[in-house]
């Protein structure tokens, strides 16, 4: 992890982030939590760019924002604007977050795919769009699972819905859950959905040294089922 600072105090930082593998729904996540009172952003910091264009986007705009919802923030946990933010460890089945990387791989968009792999070497030792994937799903979200020892964070299965994390954000301050009924809310789990020709992802094809991992995550993570 990179620990860097602001060079002045008066810089600001940030209450919450979302973070997760890619294609876990941090569209959906920031949608939902500005439904719920907490505005936040999108990539509206921490994206391809890194660090230095985040704490540009925060000098500039970040007044704007209470929360960052961004997979490229999980590089950048302890760094001076999210040291001290409650984390969300948002994290979707694997399957559909593998198959979403198949439909439409990180390669068509080239500096998102350096980004990955900048911050996650071990996903060049794989060759298939499968194992990229699959080392991905696993050791992004270890990175995370080590990043949030220590804090206050909150582990977000995005199958299990909302009711949850409203309560854990009542109880931090963040939001008064009383005053929200579920109409009010951001209900579209497919925002920002990656269309694409359909794919269907085995987890027999899924080298073995991956797919062990994978296994095992899974069980950690409650997912007791490929499909």
């Amino acid at each position: 992890m990179i620990a860097v600072a602001f060079a002045r105090a008066v810089d600001r930082a940030l209450e919450l982030v979302v973070t997760g593998t890619g294609r876990s729904g941090t569209g959906y996540a920031a949608r939902w939590l500005t439904s719920v009172g907490i505005p936040a952003g999108h990539e509206a910091f921490f994206d391809h760019r890194g660090l230095e264009h985040a704490l540009r986007m925060l000098a500039s705009r970040g007044e704007h924002y209470r929360a960052e919802c961004s997979w490229e923030a999980a590089p950048f946990l302890d760094s001076q604007p999210l040291r001290d933010a409650l984390v969300v460890h948002q994290v979707r089945h694997p399957k559909r977050v593998i198959e979403s990387c198949l439909r439409v791989p990180p390669g068509i968009t080239p500096h998102y795919e350096r980004y990955l792999e900048k911050h996650l070497t071990l996903v060049l030792r794989y060759k298939t769009e499968l194992d990229k994937a699959a080392c991905r799903w696993v050791h992004w979200n270890q990175m995370i699972e080590e990043a949030a020892q220590g804090r206050e964070h909150y582990f977000w299965r995005v199958e299990d819905g909302t009711d949850g994390l409203l309560r854990w954000l009542d109880r931090h301050g963040l939001v008064d859950a009383s005053r929200f009924n579920r109409a009010q809310m951001f209900h579209n789990t497919r925002h920002n959905h990656k269309h694409g020709p359909p794919v269907e992802a085995r987890l027999e094809d899924i080298c073995p040294e991956l797919g062990f991992a994978l296994r095992d995550q899974m069980d950690r993570y409650g997912y007791l089922r490929w499909e």
